[in-house]
């Protein structure tokens, strides 16, 4: 089971003990900025409740693991906490593409968006809840060839935004983001921004679809409708990075 908001005796009863955290992908080979979806699986031999918005993926690019936030147009509301059963572990999905936010600055507003992946290389990526990590994915990037990196040197690379739901916010967007779509149909950068722009544009209409739920959110449950997790509402907010993770 998931609550979106608890009360003092549940959270007296958050902790890390006895839990073990897998982390998976079924696609290690990627394209520089590529949106990368991870798999991770919480499992204990007791059962215990979690505060999921106390879990972080960290990415290494080489020189260290550094904290990663998932870009996002929601807002925080309390705390999501899962519950872990010996029988039956938590299973959820994370998207890593994009970091940063649409920074407002009177009006010249001012665009602080990060690739998690910026350029060639070998990426190890953890999770980590409080003092529990999960196992390194090792991801290989590779330079995008032909009409992707045509798309990626023209597009995405002066304009990571249009990998996440800040891209369907003015028409002016909305209408570059169509373009980009028809252009480059199959490209494995636009899934995601398809189904972004699908929902902007046709309300409503895809809302039972299953995979099209927690669009910007910084983790998402393995199956629609599983009465053990929810959308968590997260966004932008800045929190100070913690140190000494992973080493």
């Amino acid at each position: 089971m998931l609550f979106s908001a608890v009360g003092p005796a549940v959270l007296g009863m958050f902790g890390a003990a006895s839990i073990a955290l897998t982390l998976q992908t079924q696609k290690s080979q990627i394209l520089v900025g590529e949106p990368v979806k991870l798999v991770s699986t919480w499992s204990s031999q007791s059962q215990q409740y979690v505060s999921l918005d106390a879990a972080w993926p960290w990415i290494d690019d080489g020189t260290g693991y550094q904290r990663h936030q998932e870009s996002s147009l929601g807002v925080e509301n309390g705390i999501t906490v899962g519950l872990i059963s010996p029988d039956e572990p938590l299973k959820l999905t994370h998207l890593i593409a994009v970091s940063g936010q649409l920074a407002s600055n009177g009006t010249n507003p001012r665009r602080d968006f990060r690739l998690a992946w910026p350029k060639p290389g070998t990426y190890r990526v953890k999770l980590q809840y409080r003092d529990v990590e999960s196992n390194a994915v090792v991801l290989s990037v590779g330079a995008p060839q032909g009409s992707n990196g045509e798309l990626f040197t023209q597009q995405l690379q002066p304009r990571p935004e249009f990998l996440t739901e800040w891209a369907t916010l003015e028409d002016a967007d909305i209408a570059a983001l169509g373009t980009i779509l028809d252009r480059y149909r199959g490209s494995p950068y636009l899934y995601r921004p398809q189904l972004l722009y699908w929902k902007r544009k046709r309300p409503g209409r895809l809302a039972p679809r299953a995979g099209l739920q927690g669009l910007g959110a910084r983790w998402t449950p393995m199956s629609a409708g599983s009465s053990r997790t929810s959308r968590p509402r997260t966004g932008p907010e800045t929190r100070s990075t913690r140190t000494g993770c992973c080493s």
